[in-house]
Formats: C-alpha cells, sequence, structure tokens
C-alpha cells in the first residue's frame, strides 16, 4: 500500500513499520529511515555528492555523517 496507518506508534508507542521512505514536496528531498538509522542519498540537483547517514539514537541532532564509517549500512537503506 501506498500508506499506513502510523497513529499507533504515534500516540501509544506501538512499533509501527520496519522501515519509511519520506519524500517531501521537492522530489529531490528523500530519506530513508530503519530503526534508529536515517539515510539520506546524494543529491545531484543540489550537487551535494555524498550520502548521508546518521544513527538518531545516538546523534537526534544529525551533527555527525556515518555514511564513509558504516559502508555496510549505508549500502543496505540505500
Amino acid at each position: 500500500p501506498d500508506s499506513v496507518d502510523i497513529s499507533a506508534a504515534l500516540l501509544h508507542g506501538k512499533p509501527g513499520r520496519e522501515s519509511l521512505v519520506h519524500q517531501s514536496g521537492n522530489p529531490n528531498a528523500l530519506a530513508i529511515r530503519k530503526g534508529d538509522w536515517k539515510y539520506i542519498p546524494n543529491d545531484a540537483a543540489k550537487k551535494k555528492a555524498a550520502p548521508e547517514l546518521y544513527n538518531l539514537k545516538d546523534d537526534p541532532s544529525e551533527k555527525t555523517n556515518r555514511a564513509a564509517t558504516e559502508p555496510a549500512r549505508a549500502k543496505e537503506l540505500a
């Protein structure tokens, strides 16, 4: 399905999907979320060549890009 009701996860902390793909109104703004990890692929339109990978549990402010130190996880989410 194109969408799933995630209100139980938001309101009651019940698990939802294993992974989530988020795309904003800009078709080039894409993020893939799985567990504590968030992957942002490279964006040729913005001339941002390097993908980004963050562990949101350890780094909720997304300050440390771990794509280079976690290449297997980046590849899995890509």
